[in-house]
């Protein structure tokens, strides 16, 4: 049969990862007796940290999975504490970015040699970043390198738009000749 229940409410908070599932206890078969809703969040809005004690996202990855999947309902910044993140990163084209609701992720030491995303992958075909489609994002004061003798660190691809590096250490920069990106700035 079927029935309706009220379970209650719940806040839920910006950014966050939630599991979702439900268990009936009275049913003769144990084996339908589960249903799984998958990974559910909000869009994030506002500041939040990568790294460091107690943050709001241990890694760039973290975030790049929570803007990837849930998106954005107001600018939002993540302040990057110092240290060297060896990770490879991909960002896709945010739901709820625009010219007035944008990405900033920021070293918070304001000082690029202090934070630093690399990778050390010996891959020609892996990138420290890759911004694939990611749109109206900025990069201030991090470092983004490759720590082996491959010359591309990042990857921008499928369209990226309105893509910002200030201030940053960079490596070397790849835009397949078959692939648009607009509204790309490297300043200092």
């Amino acid at each position: 049969g079927t029935a309706i229940v009220q379970i209650g409410t719940f806040s839920f908070v910006s950014g966050e990862i939630y599991d979702i599932s439900a268990t009936t206890s009275s049913d003769c078969n144990p084996f339908n007796s589960t249903c799984e809703a998958g990974i559910v969040g909000t869009p994030l809005c506002g500041g939040y940290t990568i790294g460091g004690t107690a943050p709001d996202f241990p890694t760039f990855g973290a975030a790049a999975q929570a803007l990837n999947t849930f998106g954005i309902d107001c600018s939002t910044i993540f302040y990057v504490r110092p240290g060297v993140y060896e990770e490879e990163v991909t960002f896709y084209q945010t739901a709820g970015a625009s010219a007035t609701d944008t990405i900033l992720f920021i070293g918070e030491s304001l000082d690029s040699s202090l934070v630093s995303l690399t990778t050390q992958s010996d891959n020609d075909l892996s990138y420290a970043l890759t911004l694939s489609g990611a749109n109206y994002i900025t990069f201030r004061h991090i470092g983004i390198e490759r720590m082996n003798s491959l010359p591309y660190a990042m990857l921008l691809t499928n369209n990226a738009d309105h893509v910002h590096f200030d201030n940053c250490k960079l490596g070397g920069v790849y835009k397949p000749e078959n692939k648009s990106i607009f509204n790309v700035a490297f300043t200092n």
